[in-house]
């Protein structure tokens, strides 16, 4: 069987919980611009911690808000903010966020797509997955 598209996080994370299948398959990559520019700091330069829930940029300063809601489609989301005063500041801050006087802020999956996700990520880059 061929399939053309992606596999979505909650497609990963509920065969795997519903029907104990590691579903291999084609995941988006990432898709913001810092992971597209040589020096932008995408999510994988981020520190995600789940239990104190902060994230940690590359320049070692934290978030200061972690709000769960929903996307448009009802789904489970996570978004994120650093605090404007420490982020403005940064030396790096170009390289995350093209927001002019504005601190980065992130929308991010909950916990179990997100990590389904990352991955999956990693293993399609694998010659075995090729």
């Amino acid at each position: 069987m061929h399939c053309l598209g992606y596999a979505s996080a909650h497609l990963l994370v509920d065969s795997q919980q519903n029907f104990g299948i590691d579903l291999l398959s084609l995941v988006a990559l990432t898709g913001g611009w810092q992971a597209k520019v040589k020096d932008g700091f995408d999510l994988s330069h981020l520190e995600i911690n789940w239990n104190r829930e902060v994230v940690r940029c590359p320049n070692h300063k934290h978030s200061h808000l972690w709000t769960p809601g929903k996307d448009c489609y009802g789904k489970p989301i996570i978004h994120i903010e650093f605090k404007r005063s420490v982020y403005l500041k940064c030396p790096l801050h170009s390289q995350c966020t093209r927001a002019k006087g504005q601190p980065r802020t992130l929308t991010i999956k909950v916990q179990e797509e997100y990590q389904a996700l990352e991955t999956a990520r990693v293993r399609q880059t694998t010659e075995e997955f090729k």
